[in-house]
């Protein structure tokens, strides 16, 4: 039965990235290939476990397509034409899938909308608020604490703080502006939104939810990357310490849930500016990059060739 072949996989998958994903020290070398990497654990394991349930329905193709027959044989054990216990089977597996369906599809889409809401209302805020100042290509907003973030649209607005302007030096506010730049060109908030709202969907979830923090933690690790090839390590790292620093001292923090100069884990990032790790070799990045494109379609293609070709099932299963 393919269906448990398919279900220990996604089993398998989840483990290995809890066990050794989650505290690799090479995602912090490659953060684009770590974040990659965990989204491709998470395609991977809805992928499994979507066809796990197509597979459990739907039986190996005869003369008719294998929807098809899914199809037929709902209909007729429906209509209790192969036996009351068959329908009743039927009509209670349809429901219950339905409604699991349904509720998460629910819980997604609510919290996709109330993401989408808070980002409209703050964006509108801070375009009624802030100063344009084209010298810093961002919008400053009056608030006490320093502090920087990206609003993400059409078009990413850069936001910061008339606090940043005070405590930061001009090397200091170049180097946090470019990191979220970063952000933006990265689309780095369209993939925490992803993962925050599947996570708050799915709070049962460990795996997604591991792959929340850990998203959360590689964007910013990136978005130093990048700013630290136009900018001096040390003005990023002072810049990140007085924004931390002074959180403390003065009133409430800016708006939660964007992608802020002060995001992630802040002593990694700050050891990682000062003493920058060596980049993966070729030789471990490029075989990386193919095994994370390769893994979502595992699934998939063992489910096909199981299906178009049932010797190998037989064989998967040992019967």
């Amino acid at each position: 039965m393919i269906t448990v072949v398919l279900l220990v996989f996604a089993a398998l998958v989840t483990f290995s990235a809890l066990r050794w994903l989650a505290v690799a020290a090479w995602t912090s070398r490659a953060p684009r290939l770590g974040i990659a990497a965990w989204y491709a654990v998470l395609g991977t394991v809805a992928i499994a476990i979507i066809s796990a349930i197509a597979e459990a329905l739907i039986p190996l193709p005869g003369a008719t397509p294998a929807w098809c027959d899914a199809v037929i044989w709902c209909a007729e054990a429906m209509d209790d034409t192969h036996s009351p216990t068959a329908g009743f089977t039927a009509r209670l597996l349809a429901s219950l899938t339905a409604f699991a369906a349904m509720l998460t599809a629910i819980r997604v889409l609510h919290g996709a909308r109330a993401v989408a809401q808070d980002r409209t209302r703050h964006r509108n805020a801070v375009c009624l608020a802030g100063r344009v100042r084209e010298d810093l290509d961002a919008t400053v907003i009056d608030h006490p604490q320093p502090a920087a973030y990206v609003i993400s649209g059409r078009t990413c607005r850069v936001v910061v703080t008339s606090g940043a302007l005070r405590h930061l030096s001009a090397a200091q506010l170049a180097a946090v502006l470019a990191h979220e730049r970063a952000h933006a060109a990265g689309h780095h908030q369209l993939l925490l939104d992803v993962v925050r709202v599947t996570a708050a969907a799915l709070p049962r979830f460990t795996v997604i939810a591991t792959a929340r923090d850990q998203v959360e933690r590689l964007i910013e690790i990136r978005a130093d990357d990048v700013a630290a090839r136009r900018h001096r390590r040390v003005d990023l790292a002072h810049a990140l310490v007085t924004m931390a620093t002074t959180h403390h001292r003065e009133s409430a923090a800016p708006p939660t849930g964007l992608a802020a100069a002060t995001g992630g884990d802040a002593t990694e990032r700050l050891h990682r500016l000062m003493r920058p790790p060596r980049r993966l070799h070729h030789a471990v990045s490029v075989p990386s990059w193919a095994a994370v494109a390769v893994l979502p379609g595992v699934p998939l293609a063992l489910a096909a060739a199981c299906r178009w070709w049932p010797p190998l099932a037989t064989c998967l299963w040992g019967a």
